[in-house]
Formats: structure tokens, C-alpha cells, sequence
């Protein structure tokens, strides 16, 4: 079995006009709505051995603070900069890429690419993964490079205005 997360970056700040947006942090809703949602993933038993996160700032700051939140060292987090511009089969081919030896991998990037990833595997059509959204896809499948939706065995689909006491929309 391999479990994937897919998670869309946390809210970002448009505070300063001048930063590139590469460099945009989180705002005060993106620093708390990353680690709630990490607390979510740990209530339900869920630890990644790995995040692969954009290397924008934004989508960082959401890998770090979920690491955090869950217990996991900072070289847990492997900045991958093809994440930033990346089409959604570039996604699927890094995710085929990933080392066999992890068994769950939270992926952190950036819309509108993470939502026709997710619509790719998941049953059932997301319009939008908000900020700090995160779909869970567990594959019935030895190695990565053999996703495909044919092999989805689960999944479900989270996100930070969803009541936290339901498992969320499946």
C-alpha cells in the first residue's frame, strides 16, 4: 500500500505588492490553518515518511509547520522547485519517481494544478481544493510507479472550513 496526500499550500499574505510570487509567506490564516490540519492527519494515525513541497515560499512554510505539527524532522521536507510551474503530469511523474521505501508521502504545491491531479484518482469531482485542502489517495500498489486510479483503495478529502469532528466528504 502507498498513501498520498495531496495538500494545496496554506493561505498566502498579499501584504507586500513588491514580493515576487514565489516569495509570498503565509498570512495569520495560513499559519494556523497548516498545523490544524496536520493535527487532523495525526488524529486519524496518519504520518508521512516524506514531504515533497514546492519550493515557494508559501508552500514551505506549510510543509515546515505541518512536519512540525506532526512530530517529523525538517529533512522529512524535500523541497522539489519542479513543483512550482509544474502541469498536473508533471506531478503524477514525480510521484512515480518517489522512493519505494516510503510507503506515505504528503505532496504540498499549488492550484489550480493539485485539483486536476486529485480529480485524476479521486472518486468523486473537486471543484477546488481550498488553501490547506488535503485529499488522501491510498493505492493498493508495491511501488509508485504503478498509480493509476485503478488501483485507488481509499481516499478522502479535508480541508480547514470542513467541521474537524467529521472525517470529511469521501
Amino acid at each position: 500500500m502507498k498513501t498520498l496526500f495531496i495538500v494545496r499550500h496554506a493561505k498566502s499574505s498579499w501584504d507586500d505588492p513588491y514580493l515576487i510570487d514565489h516569495q509570498r509567506p503565509l498570512n495569520k490564516r495560513g499559519l494556523k490553518a497548516a498545523p490544524e490540519m496536520a493535527r487532523r492527519l495525526k488524529k486519524r494515525g496518519f504520518c508521512p515518511d516524506a514531504i515533497v513541497s514546492s519550493d515557494a515560499l508559501r508552500a514551505l512554510e506549510t510543509a515546515m509547520a505541518m512536519a512540525e505539527t506532526l512530530g517529523l524532522p525538517g529533512k522529512t521536507v524535500h523541497q522539489n522547485p519542479a513543483i512550482y510551474n509544474a502541469t498536473s503530469d508533471d506531478i503524477v511523474q514525480i510521484v512515480r519517481r518517489f522512493k519505494d521505501h516510503w510507503k506515505t508521502v504528503m505532496v504540498v504545491g499549488h492550484n489550480p494544478t493539485l485539483t486536476v491531479v486529485a480529480n485524476q484518482f479521486y472518486p468523486h469531482l473537486i471543484e477546488n481544493i481550498p488553501t490547506a485542502g488535503i485529499v488522501m489517495l491510498r493505492f493498493n500498489i508495491p511501488s509508485w510507479r504503478l498509480i493509476h486510479r485503478d488501483h485507488v483503495d481509499s481516499s478522502t478529502f479535508d480541508f480547514p472550513k470542513n467541521k474537524p469532528s467529521s472525517p470529511g466528504p469521501s
